[in-house]
């Protein structure tokens, strides 16, 4: 016979605290300080932050076999505590009494139930929260605990299997990224009979955004001309434009207008990322963070992108940046200094035949993969669901 209760009567509730960041004497290598972002649905191993024994006298700790929920943001996040950890105030941790297999309370946080249950509680307009007295009212339903230890095994075996399902797929796609770079890489790897080398700046023109008080964002309108910003180039789109410019001061700027055939290079942060300006875009002007390669008649724009995502070009592009944290594209007279080798035009147009033929191949792959895992991501949750509901046999968790 399953029981119903509400959190706050069946478990201790804690949240959870941030020791003065100020204070560097509370941190350290003693104790694991976990934040949302390190909540994956799993065993908490470890975090990236750490108390020292000191920063442990002032957080909140919970011993192992506790379970840490999100709620504040990414609403449901678990983690499950093999080892004590402190933990930041956008998380609860439950420990159950003795009427609760921790174990099963685990997996009752896992489930989607659950998850919905607690969703429906937010409040907040901008980011979702739940606060302690909402979280406490939730409604935990349990049988005695021989039949809990019965459902957690059954979830144990059926997980150990999925996971390693999981495993196996993700390394599958792990192979499969590293044959397509390693195919890319293996094209332009070395110099090639025929293949004409020379510094990069003698078959394209370079055009860096502008620097300076000559763009800023209290010269942008709500419609003109578009400014294209290092987004474009990372994510290859052209369609999402934040900013722009009126015409007199897109005329001033024309040095930094883009055409279609150019390509687009981020120079920040994100750095090397490329994408060609298709036919039909938005008329507009490259910002601070991008450069503009315009290759010369005898360059294939998609040849010149290709070298560009491999090794042979970002070997020597890491080599020449600078910047501590974010590193930066060191300047235009040093970038056209890098060595390119490539073919006649025909020849070009074959290579990059070959590479997006083979990456065709590897797409259809990746998406097979990713299937997969969304699909034993759904078993799980199908799972959970049966097991919530009082309805999970060992049969239906195999099957």
């Amino acid at each position: 016979m399953w029981k119903t209760a509400e959190i706050g009567e069946i478990f201790e509730t804690v949240t959870g605290s941030t020791p003065p960041k100020n204070n560097k004497s509370l941190y350290g290598d003693y104790l694991p300080f976990v934040k949302p972002p390190e909540l994956t649905d799993g065993l908490i191993e470890d975090a990236a932050d750490k108390l020292s024994e000191k920063g442990a006298e002032v957080a909140r700790i919970l011993p192992e076999n506790s379970i840490l929920i999100s709620c504040i943001g990414n609403l449901g996040k678990i983690g499950w505590c093999a080892r004590p950890v402190a933990f930041n105030q956008q998380i609860n941790a439950i420990k159950p009494n003795s009427e609760i297999l921790p174990a099963f309370a685990y997996y009752q946080a896992l489930s989607p139930q659950f998850k919905r249950q607690l969703q429906s509680m937010a409040s907040g307009t901008t980011v979702p929260i739940v606060n302690k007295s909402k979280f406490n009212t939730l409604k935990f339903h349990y049988p005695p605990r021989p039949e809990q230890k019965r459902i957690v095994a059954i979830l144990d075996e059926a997980f150990e299997g999925i996971d390693k399902a999981i495993a196996n797929t993700e390394q599958n796609l792990a192979n499969l990224n590293e044959l397509t770079e390693d195919h890319l890489n293996s094209v332009f790897a070395s110099k090639r009979k025929g293949w004409r080398e020379t510094e990069l700046g003698n078959v394209c023109k370079f055009v860096r955004g502008p620097f300076g008080g000559s763009l800023k964002k209290s010269m942008f309108e709500p419609k003109g001309y578009a400014v294209y910003e290092q987004q474009h180039a990372i994510y290859d789109q052209f369609q999402d434009i934040r900013y722009f410019i009126s015409a007199e001061k897109f005329e001033e700027m024309r040095r930094f207008e883009l055409a279609t055939g150019d390509l687009i290079m981020s120079c920040s942060g994100t750095m090397g990322k490329t994408a060609i300006v298709p036919a039909n875009f938005k008329q507009g002007i490259i910002n601070q963070a991008l450069l503009k390669l315009t290759p010369a008649k005898e360059l294939n724009v998609e040849f010149l992108k290709l070298w560009m995502e491999s090794s042979s070009f970002l070997l020597q592009l890491g080599g020449l940046t600078k910047g501590a944290a974010i590193k930066n594209v060191a300047s235009v007279k040093t970038l056209k200094e890098i060595r390119i080798s490539y073919p006649d035009r025909t020849l070009q147009t074959q290579v990059v035949a070959t590479i997006e033929s083979f990456r065709n191949k590897t797409t259809r792959l990746d998406k097979l993969y990713q299937r997969k895992l969304d699909a034993l991501a759904e078993l799980k949750q199908s799972i959970l669901q049966k097991a919530f509901n009082g309805e999970l046999t060992a049969h239906e968790a195999a099957a």
